[in-house]
């Protein structure tokens, strides 16, 4: 007898076309992070802590064998990146190219715990039509992929270094436009401060939380990037997991006078005291690996050599957490 996921495996190692001939598509069977709300509920959040890896840094293997591997190393979800002339842009992904993407997801039980853009809204050169259309393009991917999830889209806001006063009341405008666009969607859009952009500091991101109090918009929490300006993560933690829907982890390394990011485990993050303060400051949610392009552009980068390094990394931590069980 021929195991589905083996079927599965079969029919999408030749690619796209090869669903071309199937005449019903499978039957999703996720274990959904984010369940669609009822008319007029207040929305999902979500309801577990769940190991994962961004698909960002998986560009020199097959997607079906990236994905197997992730599973079967013990991940639960992946981030799928939706950037323009990536592999995964919504540009080019026809329906056909999505229920391949869903079906490999589904042949190994990984949850789709976020889609992945990069939206430079502070860099003021995009217009709003069309930041608008790349967010719609995303969230209806997301539904591809993940019919019965709801979309979570997280994205950088772009700006540099000590500009936040003179863009704030820009970036809140702008973002107030976001929130709406979001809650028209059923989707959350989680903005991701970073160390090369104008929002950085926890008050100020705390700050564009308090003034606009939607649950459309919340926050993408990625510890390196706070970790660079030497702020505890008890300090981090207590500042904005209340605002945090989704977590980036990866590490910093010292390079000559300054600093790259690197996989976990390669420098000095204390995960174990970063997860159970999340844990205990109430965050529920996807605590996923980002391999940063400053790592999978390095000549000899494996992705596969990656996945299983960060979970031999992360995985004490994360069983000291509670997140995953002590096999």
């Amino acid at each position: 007898m021929i195991h589905r996921r083996q079927c599965l495996k079969s029919l999408l190692t030749g690619g796209v076309a090869c669903l071309l001939n199937l005449n019903t598509p499978p039957t999703p069977n996720f274990g959904h992070l984010f369940s669609k709300p009822a008319a007029g509920s207040e929305l999902a959040l979500p309801a577990k802590l769940q190991t994962g890896f961004s698909l960002y840094g998986v560009t020199d293997q097959p997607l079906t064998a990236a994905l197997e591997q992730i599973a079967e190393t013990g991940y639960g979800g992946i981030e799928l990146p939706l950037l323009p002339g990536g592999l995964f842009d919504p540009l080019k992904l026809s329906a056909v190219d999505c229920q391949v993407i869903r079906s490999q997801i589904e042949a190994e039980s990984l949850d789709l715990q976020a889609v992945m853009e990069n939206l430079p809204l502070l860099n003021q050169n995009l217009s709003p039509a069309d930041d608008e259309q790349r967010l719609k393009r995303a969230f209806h991917v997301s539904r591809k992929v993940s019919p019965e999830t709801q979309p979570l889209l997280e994205t950088i806001l772009g700006g540099k270094p000590g500009d936040w006063p003179q863009l704030k009341n820009f970036a809140i405008d702008q973002l107030g436009r976001w929130a709406e666009l979001a809650k028209s969607e059923d989707a959350v859009i989680a903005i991701k401060p970073h160390i090369s952009n104008a929002l950085q500091r926890p008050d100020e991101i705390a700050g564009v939380f308090d003034e606009i109090r939607s649950p459309h918009l919340r926050l993408a929490f990625d510890y390196s990037h706070l970790e660079r300006q030497r702020i505890p993560i008890d300090v981090a933690v207590r500042t904005l997991a209340r605002y945090s829907v989704f977590v980036h982890v990866k590490d910093n390394v010292p390079v000559g006078t300054g600093w790259q990011f690197a996989l976990p485990g390669n420098g000095a993050t204390d995960y174990s005291t970063l997860f159970t303060s999340l844990k205990e400051a109430g965050y529920r949610g996807p605590i996923c690996v980002e391999v940063s392009s400053q790592v999978f552009s390095k000549p000899g980068f494996s992705s596969k050599e990656a996945i299983t390094t960060t979970w031999a990394a992360l995985r004490p931590a994360f069983e000291k957490a509670g997140i995953i069980a002590v096999a």
